[in-house]
């Protein structure tokens, strides 16, 4: 079906349509529903017809490859590079022979793309790619709910399913709610935004981006709410759902959290005395709340419920954090800065360590000042790389090396079609060769080796014991504190049984 778009739609910035209040899907190679990711299927609508990557043209100054930011600074380029190398990212990719089939040969020079702009879309870089797709191709119109927008003549074209449509939105702004403050001395301060459903707004993918501080994440100034010089600002019981921007973007502001859409629904980057209390977070690409750095400190992470993260990557935990860039504040003592931290607090939350996440709680590359208290964690222990002033006390780990094989625990390497490789967590700091092979849901354990150099965790502790052993030693005060655990003890007393690779269980088992 087709229709007129009318002339008062900036066509420039249309680019999200919105049926029946779900996000329609721009005409695409391959079909497939990208935000089902690691939910029903492995790489829904993802293609890996890649013969090689085109490396990347290494620019060795400074702020070489940092320009592609605004403004152009890059923890990942420097003099001295973290990594050896300066932020780059693959110049194209070879496609295999048959790709893009609607493609006439005549688009494509030897099967080679070359990108033009883009890449900033994350902080780190990397010198090739993996699964990739191509979006607003007319000849890909072929599944339903997919849409393409003929601009020239403003068309708009669309495939339904079995039904038609009532309502279409075109939407063409990425910002519902703005709150600005002319300086940070004069800035706006104590507003609520309560009880709302804000949805429905376009994309800021190829907008700008910055590098907030010495994390992995690049983030676009913008977002569904956006608050500049504010201070005391309380976002509560509101729902954001359907979003093409992301969240929340906060600069300059007191008690808040940046949000980024396509990484972590809370990026917590320069910020101080951040609250992230008794939220829902499900069905994430990496993890649910991201502290990119130790500045100031004050933060409490509690009451919440995560699962699904780690959905398209791996390394990492529905919570994490790192402390790779010092800071001077005026946290600890006013009158004189230093990078000294206030302590910040995690608490109370339930975490489930399913799909690729590796630790419930990763406290990694030299995260200092937290205290760790009355967690209920499922699959997987506890990561603390470098650092100092970590307190860990009264958590109760369910499950702890599921996410081991035999006692070993992995990380992945790789992932094909149909399967992924994993290598030994412990590969740099023994170059341990102890390697594994699953199914592409991580299910179905598919070779393994035995090449360690290290002892294996123990692995044969009941699960009925392990919260037992847990409950008994913890005070009626502390047990009182936690989380409710009725349900979820039932339910995995119901299974029983050794812990052994294979019981990945999933939240629907647990609750």
């Amino acid at each position: 079906m087709k229709a007129q778009i009318p002339s008062y739609i900036n066509l420039e910035q249309f680019n999200e349509l919105y049926i029946n209040g779900r996000r329609a899907i721009v005409a695409k190679y391959p079909s497939g529903d990208l935000s089902i990711q690691g939910l029903y299927a492995k790489d829904p609508g993802f293609s890996y017809n890649v013969s090689r990557w085109l490396p990347p043209t290494i620019n060795k100054s400074p702020s070489g490859g940092a320009s592609v930011f605004n403004p152009p600074s890059n923890f990942w380029s420097t003099d001295s590079p973290p990594c050896g190398n300066n932020y780059a990212v693959p110049r194209g990719l070879i496609i295999n022979n048959g790709a893009l089939p609607h493609i006439a040969p005549i688009n494509i020079t030897q099967n080679t793309i070359v990108f033009g702009r883009g890449g900033f879309q994350e902080a780190r870089g990397a010198a090739s790619g993996g699964a990739f797709y191509v979006v607003n191709i007319f000849e890909e119109l072929d599944s339903p709910n997919e849409w393409f927008l003929v601009k020239d003549t403003r068309t708009l074209y669309f495939m339904p399913n079995e039904s038609m449509p009532q309502f279409f939105v075109a939407r063409q702004i990425s910002c519902l709610i703005s709150i600005s403050g002319s300086s940070f001395q004069t800035s706006v301060e104590n507003i609520s935004i309560q009880g709302l459903t804000l949805t429905e707004t376009s994309h800021t993918y190829m907008g700008d981006y910055m590098e907030p501080s010495g994390g992995d994440w690049a983030v676009h100034r913008g977002g569904t709410l956006y608050l500049t010089n504010t201070k005391k600002i309380t976002i509560t019981r509101n729902i954001f759902i359907p979003l093409g921007s992301r969240v929340l973007h906060g600069s300059k502001n007191d008690f808040l959290e940046p949000f980024k859409e396509r990484s972590s629904p809370v990026l917590i980057a320069a910020s101080r005395s951040a609250s992230v209390i008794g939220n829902l977070m499900f069905n994430i690409p990496r993890a649910a709340i991201n502290a990119n750095d130790d500045f100031y400190g004050n933060h409490t992470l509690s009451w919440n419920v995560i699962f699904n993260t780690v959905r398209e990557t791996s390394d990492h935990g529905p919570i994490n954090t790192w402390d790779r860039q010092p800071f001077l504040s005026g946290a600890v003592q006013s009158s004189l800065p230093s990078v000294w931290q206030r302590e910040s607090f995690i608490h109370q939350n339930t975490l489930f360590n399913n799909y690729n996440s590796f630790y419930p709680i990763d406290h990694d590359d030299g995260s200092c000042f937290y205290e760790d208290r009355y967690n209920f964690q499922v699959y997987g222990g506890k990561k603390n790389y470098l650092g100092h002033s970590k307190l860990d006390h009264h958590e109760i780990y369910v499950y702890h090396d599921t996410k081991s094989s035999q006692g070993f625990s992995y990380t992945i390497d790789k992932t094909t079609n149909d399967k992924t490789y994993w290598k030994c967590e412990h590969v740099r700091k023994f170059k341990c060769k102890g390697r594994i092979h699953t199914n592409c849901t991580h299910t179905i354990l598919l070779h393994e080796n035995d090449n360690h150099n290290h002892p294996a965790l123990n692995s044969n502790e009941a699960t009925q014991n392990v919260i037992d052993y847990c409950l008994t030693n913890l005070s009626n005060n502390a047990v009182a504190r936690l989380p409710g655990l009725k349900h979820v003890k039932q339910n995995i007393q119901n299974r029983g049984g050794k812990m052994t690779y294979q019981k990945f269980y999933t939240i629907k088992d647990l609750i």
